[in-house]
């Protein structure tokens, strides 16, 4: 048996039409070599049941265990990977069918890096895109805020277990990993639309931003951490104004 490749774990809980909607576009996938982790929040399959009608057509491990929030579910999910790349996708977002092959295609032609990112599509309730979103990751840009697109994009399972666990956060686990994990990422970057996320989410909330002020302040300072505070409530209302998100 092929070693696989690609390891992509959900979080979920009370979402299942928007996990099976993920699930669809992995079933659709014209690269196969991967495994798709999905951490069920709670200790009953019932709402899910209906998934493992796709189980026959792709490597799929489903946990349904009570967990303490996204950040818990993805640190369960990093514990039983058996790939060499690592994604993290929220039930709802969803690959375009040659996503993986992209991906794929990348990775064999830049050995060299550990974090790979492109770009997607930012789509609302009735799945009309609002805005594309995505850029090559960049070691001072990450300092002031979360500049590219974490759904979907794929990190070395060296880099993860390096930096390993996500923190119990609300919202900004995944900031903080990269804030953490800054010296480390040597990163790439798919200049292409490969995935659909969804506009909602604890990441577009004042709350966030509030978790974004203490982790600002506690890596770089006061003035820091108020100066991107101040920008990033401008930021919030703007995109509030002109995406309606």
């Amino acid at each position: 048996m092929n070693k696989i490749l690609f390891s992509i774990i959900t979080s979920h809980l009370n979402d299942y039409n928007n996990l099976l909607k993920t699930g669809k576009s992995l079933c659709n996938q014209t690269f196969n070599n991967f495994e798709w982790i999905v951490i069920n929040g709670s200790d009953s399959d019932d709402a899910i049941k209906n998934l493992y009608d796709i189980k026959s057509e792709i490597n799929l491990i489903i946990i349904n265990e009570k967990d303490n929030g996204i950040y818990d579910a993805w640190n369960k999910g990093i514990t039983l990977v058996r790939g060499e790349w690592i994604s993290f996708v929220g039930a709802g977002d969803t690959y375009h069918a040659d996503a993986l092959e992209h991906y794929y295609r990348y990775i064999n032609e830049h050995s060299e890096i550990n974090y790979v990112s492109s770009k997607a599509n930012v789509m609302n309730e009735l799945e009309k895109v609002l805005r594309i979103r995505g850029e090559s990751y960049n070691k001072n840009k990450i300092k002031r805020y979360m500049h590219g697109v974490h759904s979907g994009s794929f990190h070395k399972k060296d880099l993860l277990l390096k930096h390993y666990p996500f923190k119990q956060l609300k919202s900004a686990g995944d900031y903080d990993f990269f804030l953490r994990s800054n010296d480390s990422i040597i990163p790439g970057f798919i200049d292409i639309i490969t995935i659909n996320i969804e506009s909602t989410g604890s990441s577009k909330t004042f709350h966030a931003l509030l978790e974004r002020f203490s982790l600002h302040n506690r890596y770089f300072g006061l003035f820091h951490s108020i100066y991107q505070l101040i920008i990033s409530v401008i930021k919030f209302y703007i995109r509030k104004l002109i995406y309606k998100y």
